[in-house]
């Protein structure tokens, strides 16, 4: 134990004591705490700096953002506050120590035990690279070990927090730089250079040092700028393949590193079992090769329950001058992906691209390096040459850097828009939008047949009218029909059309399927990550991808027809009405495209992030944004009819109903808005943020919150609320059909509710985290999971 005394040893911070001093650095201590009422044991780690009244909604949004982080390998943080200024941020204690405790620097790990540390270590960095948040601060300071020995990565933000002050020292970087990416230094960080940070630990537990040493600037400078020497000259015994590996994490050129930090972590414990067959010099990709389906997983294959877990935390010092904060979320298993080999990625040109003048985007949006796509070269071709000779300009710059570092002047980096911390009550009082044109909206019926896209149909309604086979009675019967495994997490949401399955993956493919059978059809690969939805309208399957393409796929064959390129990732999911495709994107727009050519018919800019997928109903076009508002387009010119703004970031789509908009918001609430005026009828506030879509069946609002909840509304009065017994978080979208409402949760489970009185009728458990939203067609459920899987469930025969 460190110190037991520090300068704020008995004072109180929110409902917390202080007890004793665990550890400081440059510009932390770390106390260990007591609950004033509870008498539970926290760790709190106070910041030795105090923000500006101008930086204190930036704090916030960072904190909230961090304390979302729910995954095995991470330690979290379940609170936070300001006491005079100062911010604190509190997590749960358990005095087990770092990976630099357990093995000081210098010390040899096994190669078995680097896999295993490395492999949750890259599992909680994808996790977090899906919420689109990087670390920035890999280092064995910043990995503790667990109650079962297992790695739980800590400090996610807290060097951004403490930036927001500009008081962090060199002394503090400096404990960093090490481990640093070229491109951090560079102050262009994105979520491979949490990759090359971890290579870099894995190079120095296989060797015992890591590959630069020297002064401060000397180590950047290398880091930018010199190959790594060759971990066999300093081990023999490494095998090559090992070698290949983990030279290929830590090439200097981010696109030339493996697609993802998991398949880093793959590819090691591939190299780690001598099967050098399956292990380049190139990054590994999932297969793509549409004449290699997978079997699908037999129908007797059952879910793993998965038990609440706990949750503890430990101290300790960094060794390299900074206290160091460790706490563990809820367990849940590991999402294990089966060794895939390394497959060509087929090469694709475009038919048709609808590109956007660059001086039409912001110029910080244009800045955002870590939003380009990173691009797996070939398996077969050479691997990154390394920099031999720096241009004159590259020095100049780097050592620019180099002397706003030495400043203090790094900039902040998260890959999540802002959020509003408002709270309030249940209130008729309207708030008036900012209006343009003012259309008339008519009621439309919600859309029939197939689930053609993310939400149903281009009302978002989340309703299935049509189907008469699964009901309250039968539906606890549900049995796995099929279970397909991808390369990658799911956050897709299936569309079922013509008895075919389509979803994306985070392995970069989008996957056609027999909706009966579970049997591949094809799959098509984009440039990086599918967390959008599909579409299908004319036999044509429409999808945003985070290479920042939305692409036009042929149904039928999986042959690409155009991509339309932006200047974002495209979260957000298209919807496809009268021959036009609207999408939002990370470039701030909502696009209008036409569907058959690709080209661009109108743009529309927002003041921030567009994740919301656009409802159009009756020639308008409804979305939400990051910038808090929600807005209302003239779908045929593109032009502002109506914005309303929120307290929080949108990434709800809007549903509309009987001429009212409904959407959930960041800052706790579920809104009812008037589709036509924009004016509000009603909201609602829930105990958290609303990142779920809300569906809309004959006058109630069913919607989850990351409270834990799953809501049923009627004109803002609570009918029902359904907590599971898990403390899961919903992101998931409900889906209602015939009496039942679908819904995914965190702790990996799909549900099945009674829509009348909220009482669970069945369950199924994947091996991840639901995200996915299910789709109700003929009798049959279809879900994604964070396991890597889609999901069919079906009556029995």
């Amino acid at each position: 134990m460190a110190e037991q005394d520090g300068p704020l040893t008995g004072r109180q911070l929110g409902n917390y004591r202080l007890l004793q001093l665990l550890g400081k650095g440059g510009f932390a201590e770390v106390y260990l705490g007591e609950h004033i009422h509870l008498g539970t044991m926290v760790a709190i780690k106070v910041l030795n700096l105090r923000i500006e009244s101008s930086d204190v909604d930036q704090f916030r949004t960072e904190a909230r953002t961090i304390a979302h982080l729910v995954h095995p390998h991470i330690v979290r943080v379940f609170d936070f506050g300001l006491e005079h200024a100062a911010p604190y941020l509190v997590m749960d204690y358990a005095p087990n120590g770092t990976l630099r405790n357990l093995y000081p620097r210098g010390t040899r790990l096994s190669l078995s035990e680097i896999v295993k540390y490395s492999g949750q270590v890259a599992d909680a960095l994808q996790y977090a690279h899906n919420q689109h948040v990087i670390h920035r601060d890999i280092k064995p300071e910043n990995i503790l070990l667990g109650r079962d020995n297992d790695a739980l990565l800590s400090d996610f933000g807290i060097a951004l927090i403490s930036q927001t002050s500009r008081l962090q020292t060199a002394q503090d970087i400096a404990g960093t730089i090490a481990y640093m990416a070229p491109e951090q230094i560079e102050s262009h960080p994105r979520p491979a250079s949490d990759q090359y940070s971890l290579g870099i630990v894995v190079y120095e537990w296989l060797c015992g040092e890591r590959p630069f040493q020297g002064s401060f600037t000397e180590i950047a400078v290398k880091q930018t700028m010199a190959p790594p020497p060759p971990l066999r000259e300093r081990v023999p015994e490494i095998s090559i393949n090992v070698e290949k590996v983990v030279m290929t994490a830590l090439a200097k050129d981010p696109q030339a590193r493996f697609a993802t930090v998991a398949a880093f972590a793959q590819a090691l414990a591939r190299a780690a079992e001598d099967a050098p067959t399956l292990i380049t010099a190139e990054p590994l990709v999932p297969p793509l090769n549409r004449s290699l389906p997978q079997a699908p997983v037999s129908s007797g294959q059952s879910g793993v329950n998965t038990p609440p877990g706990h949750t503890y935390a430990s101290a300790g010092m960094d060794q390299d001058g900074g206290a160091t904060m460790e706490v563990a979320g809820q367990t849940t298993p590991p999402r294990v992906v089966p060794p895939q080999p390394p497959l060509v990625l087929p090469s694709l040109e475009p038919v048709v691209s609808g590109p956007i003048s660059d001086a039409s985007v912001p110029e910080q949006t244009r800045a955002r390096a870590w939003e380009a796509p990173l691009l797996t070269p070939r398996p077969g071709s050479p691997p990154a040459p390394a920099r031999k000779g720096p241009p004159v300009g590259r020095v100049v710059l780097l050592v620019a850097v180099v002397l706003l570092i030495l400043a203090g002047s790094f900039g902040v980096f998260y890959l999540r828009g802002h959020a509003s911390q408002n709270t309030g009550v249940i209130t008729p009082t309207a708030t008036t939008p900012h209006h343009g044109t003012t259309p008339t909206v008519t009621v439309v019926t919600a859309q029939r047949g197939d689930a053609t896209m993310f939400g149903f149909g281009p009302q978002h309604t989340r309703f299935n009218a049509d189907e008469h086979t699964l009901t309250a009675t039968n539906v606890a019967r549900l049995v796995q029909n099929w279970a397909f495994s991808t390369g990658g997490l799911i956050n897709s949401s299936p569309a079922v059309v013509d008895g075919n399955v389509y979803i994306g993956s985070d392995d970069h493919n989008l996957y056609a399927f027999k909706a009966a059978t579970g049997k591949l059809l094809w799959s098509f690969p984009t440039g990086d990550v599918i967390g959008s939805s599909p579409a299908v309208a004319d036999g044509v399957v429409y999808i945003g991808s985070f290479d920042h393409n939305l692409y036009a796929i042929d149904a039928a064959s999986g042959k690409p027809k155009w991509k339309f390129s932006t200047h974002g990732n495209i979260f957000s999911s298209p919807v496809v009405v009268k021959g036009v495709v609207y999408v939002g994107s990370y470039d701030r727009n909502v696009y209008a495209i036409n569907a058959q050519t690709g080209k661009q018919i109108w743009s529309f800019h927002t003041e921030n992030q567009v994740v919301s997928s656009p409802a159009v109903v009756n020639g308008v076009v409804y979305v939400g944004s990051y910038d808090n508002n929600v807005y209302a387009i003239n779908a045929e010119r593109g032009k502002q009819i109506w914005v309303y703004p929120t307290g929080g970031a949108i990434d709800s789509a809007p549903a509309i109903v009987d001429g009212m908009l409904y959407i959930g918001s960041q800052d706790k609430k579920i809104y009812a808005l008037n589709a036509s005026s924009g004016t509000m009828n009603w909201y609602f506030i829930t105990n958290d943020a609303i990142l779920s879509s809300p569906a809309v069946v004959h006058g109630v609002v069913y919607v989850g919150s990351m409270d834990g909840m799953l809501y049923s509304f009627t004109g803002g009065n609570v009918n029902w609320k359904f907590t599971p017994a898990s403390g899961c978080t919903f992101k998931s979208s409900p889906m209602v059909a015939n009496g039942v409402v679908y819904s995914g949760c965190s702790d990996g489970h799909v549900y099945a509710l009674d829509a009348s009185t909220g009482n669970q009728l069945w369950s199924y458990t994947t091996r991840g985290e639901v995200r996915s939203s299910p789709t109700v067609v003929n009798g049959a459920v279809y879900v994604g999971s964070h396991d890597s899987k889609v999901y069919r469930f079906g009556l029995p025969s």
